[in-house]
């Protein structure tokens, strides 16, 4: 399977670092992002032991997409039943476009959901999805009419663990702390 591990700009051979050192194979690495294959071990691993990334994404498929039918077209030919249930609510948690023809956010976001909803009521027989139970969120990246769908694996963001019972204003994310000390050369044995 191939994952995308999302990060702090500037982060990103930190993260591959540690997708390296959990044994997983690192596939390219761009502007806040890491991609990286494996099973679903791989996401679950890093989802739990990454000190420096944010979230784990899964990738659902990728196509060319300079339209907003190749974009409809694109997303209802990808296989949602074997990775959504009927007792979910699906949420577009995320779309972002760079350097491609579609950038109206709201219509990219719509358009995918029509095209996953239309699959999704053929796949299962249904007039209209039921839209309870957990929330199952999807990001959607356009990168030089090139789309990329994911489903994230990590609920909230991994620097939000939720292990402090009390909390104050943090000047800086948990994640980013920890880069900056990865970064400056720190090691266990020294103060």
């Amino acid at each position: 399977m191939d994952f995308c591990a999302l990060c702090p700009f500037g982060v990103e051979k930190l993260v591959r670092d540690e997708i390296k050192g959990l044994g997983w194979k690192v596939l390219a690495s761009g502007p806040g992002r890491v991609d990286f294959s494996g099973p679903w071990e791989a996401a679950y691993s890093l989802n739990l032991r990454s000190r420096v990334a944010e979230r784990v994404l899964v990738r659902v498929g990728e196509f060319v997409s300079a339209s907003f039918e190749e974009l409809y077209e694109g997303t209802a030919a990808l296989p949602w039943e074997d990775w959504i249930t009927p007792r979910v609510t699906i949420h577009i948690e995320k779309a972002r476009s760079f350097q491609s023809k579609l950038t109206s956010i709201p219509s990219i976001q719509g358009t995918v959901q029509k095209a996953m909803f239309d699959r999704l009521c053929r796949a299962w027989g249904l007039n209209r999805l039921p839209q309870m139970g957990p929330e199952t969120a999807l990001r959607v990246f356009l990168t030089r009419d090139r789309a990329e769908l994911f489903l994230d694996t990590t609920g909230d963001a991994l620097h939000h663990r939720g292990y402090r019972k009390k909390t104050g204003e943090a000047p800086l994310k948990e994640n980013l702390a920890a880069a900056l000390v990865l970064f400056s050369g720190w090691r266990r044995k020294y103060p």
